[in-house]
């Protein structure tokens, strides 16, 4: 090796060593411009982005600090993720040297993963410096899971043993619920309890019972973190099912029949859907009662539109507009607009399969023909049949405005609250709203179905078959209104 060769050498060794010593500086300054720490008298004003208090899921959360007159600080970013979500970016509001951000949450939730960077003196910062925040949010309690609640409310025998009614709640610790108030109503006029707090997620109360049982309603006013839910959104009632009155008041309509020696049927159906019924099932001429299926088959043409109030229908020595025979069919019970309005809507094909569209097909309400005009004038021959079941069914759907359509049910019931009081029920205490449509046979059998909205608001359904060979009293239907209706009042059912 000459000595060229060795000066050569020595100079690539140091002008390598030159570029390496310059390149880490470099890189050193590129480095720390990327992560460099906060001073720190910076530190307590970065500290203090964190939010004062615990964050309720569903609100905003919002982040905000002063700038110290000694800092410098421009583009302040805050790095956010909900969830483990894709991160976010959130712009500040600076106001007179104050940073604000706001950052929106969902309901659900859990918690928020963050960090801050800003630019000082040309040089990027991040706080904190390496790590993340983890900011855990408190559940919502307006997105409670009803898996996260639990309702214990007295059984019924329990309410009428007791004359009070009991209810414990427990809900899920995680929503740190500080009261629950007890909403209920006999009526439409609601009232509040506040519930006792047992512990830190039990509450419990108690109520005497001060009006009917059936109409009892109830849910709870929930109160966590300054929000607030109603739950459930469509109040719950007591479980009447097993209900003993049913049973004292179907005895007593056993004993009526029994004693009177007559073929009796008798089903009741309040709009909370409680019922019951004696033989309901058993099969019976509709006798009048029949006139029902005719009148919902001729509303139903009017409200298609194929045929009209004005038009003209005649019958059977009736003559006269649909209006009109609707008037005497449902008012005065007239077989003759009867006869008019079947020919007029087509015969008992149309009717049966109007009825049939809302009882189903194999429903025992049916129309065959014409009341006393059986296998005349082109009339089936055979019977109208009904359960006291089926027909009180069909009224409580009319009643509910489920028949047609709201506006055209509400005619209905209009019509048939024009009806002629054979059996003398309109006289009955406490009753309001009385619509209904009457059938007999002198002396042999009675039928009536009937639609009852008390003065207190409480509406219910109720039709009675009742009849033998000969010696049938008329007074017994009324009877069964007045004794079924008593119970009705007084709240037992």
């Amino acid at each position: 090796m000459n000595r060229n060769t060795v000066i050569y050498a020595v100079l690539a060794v140091l002008t390598f060593i030159g570029l390496f010593a310059l390149g880490y500086r470099i890189g050193k300054n590129i480095i720390s411009a990327k992560v460099a720490p906060a001073p720190d008298y910076q530190a307590p004003a970065v500290l203090s982005l964190s939010p004062a208090q615990a964050v309720v899921a569903g609100t905003p959360l919002i982040f905000s600090f002063s700038i110290p007159d000694n800092l410098n600080i421009t583009e302040p970013v805050l790095y956010y993720a909900i969830d483990l979500e894709q991160e976010q970016e959130a712009i500040p509001e600076i106001v007179e040297g104050k940073v604000t951000f706001t950052i929106d949450t969902d309901l659900d939730a859990q918690y928020i993963s963050y960090y801050f960077t800003y630019i000082s003196d040309g040089i990027e910062y991040r706080f904190p410096e390496t790590e993340t925040i983890h900011l855990e949010l408190i559940p919502n309690i307006e997105s409670l899971n009803p898996s996260d609640i639990d309702i214990e409310i007295s059984e019924l025998t329990e309410v009428i043993s007791n004359n009070a009614i009991d209810v414990s709640v427990n809900i899920s610790k995680q929503y740190d619920v500080s009261k629950v108030i007890w909403q209920y109503t006999y009526t439409d006029q609601w009232q509040e309890l506040e519930l006792f707090k047992d512990g830190e997620s039990d509450f419990t109360g108690s109520l005497e019972l001060n009006g009917s049982i059936p109409n009892f309603q109830y849910n709870f006013k929930i109160i966590a973190n300054d929000k607030e839910l109603l739950f459930p959104d469509i109040p719950l009632r007591l479980d009447t099912s097993n209900n003993p009155y049913f049973k004292e008041l179907t005895d007593k309509i056993t004993q009526i029949g029994e004693s009177n020696g007559i073929n009796l049927s008798v089903t009741y159906l309040d709009e909370q859907g409680n019922s019951f019924n004696y033989r309901g099932a058993a099969l019976h001429d509709t006798l009048s009662t029949a006139k029902v299926m005719i009148m919902v088959e001729t509303y139903r043409q009017l409200n298609e539109g194929i045929i009209k109030l004005s038009d003209p229908v005649s019958r059977f020595g009736y003559s006269g507009t649909v209006e009109g025979a609707l008037r005497s069919m449902m008012h005065y019970s007239s077989n003759s607009a009867s006869g008019a309005l079947v020919k007029k809507v087509g015969g008992a094909d149309n009717i049966n399969s109007t009825i049939q569209s809302y009882l189903g097909d194999n429903t025992a309400l049916h129309f065959d023909h014409t009341p006393i005009y059986q296998g005349q004038d082109g009339e089936n021959t055979g019977w109208n049949t009904l359960t006291t079941d089926s027909m009180t069914t069909l009224i409580d759907l009319i009643a509910k405005g489920q028949v047609i359509n709201e506006e055209v049910s509400s005619q209905m019931i209009s019509l048939m609250s024009g009806c002629s009081d054979y059996f003398k029920i309109k006289s009955i205490a406490h009753s309001g709203e009385i619509a209904m449509k009457t059938g007999y046979q002198p002396t042999t059998h009675y039928a009536l179905t009937v639609f009852i909205a008390g003065t207190d608001g409480r509406k219910y359904t109720l039709t009675i078959f009742a009849g033998k060979n000969s010696g049938t009293r008329q007074a017994i239907v009324k009877e069964i209104v007045e004794l079924i209706n008593e119970y009705h009042e007084n709240g037992l059912i």
